[in-house]
């Protein structure tokens, strides 16, 4: 299954909620197991956005597999990544 960002949200991804919307309504409903997000096009992502979406994609039992990732959005999904990665190592 592919998910087209622009044509399924919108080209501005703001909030925690729209990041839900897509896992609740689109791809845990999914019979695929593969779903492929293709954020061609895509302008911005909030950082709350980022925050859920990954969150959500490290609970999926799916395999989501991102394409197409404007450098601004790649920036931050690293940003919540190194975040996540900064919390494990303090806990020890």
């Amino acid at each position: 299954m592919k998910i087209i960002i622009i044509s399924t949200l919108t080209k501005n991804l703001l909030f925690r909620e729209t990041a839900d919307k897509i896992f609740d309504e689109i791809i845990e409903k999914s019979s695929d197991n593969l779903v492929c997000i293709d954020f061609k096009n895509t302008e911005s992502i909030t950082r709350s956005f980022a925050h859920q979406y990954m969150i959500r994609k490290n609970h999926s039992k799916k395999q989501i597999k991102e394409i197409n990732i404007p450098t601004n959005i790649l920036k931050m999904f690293e940003i919540f990544n190194n975040l996540k990665k900064n919390t494990i190592e303090m806990k020890y």
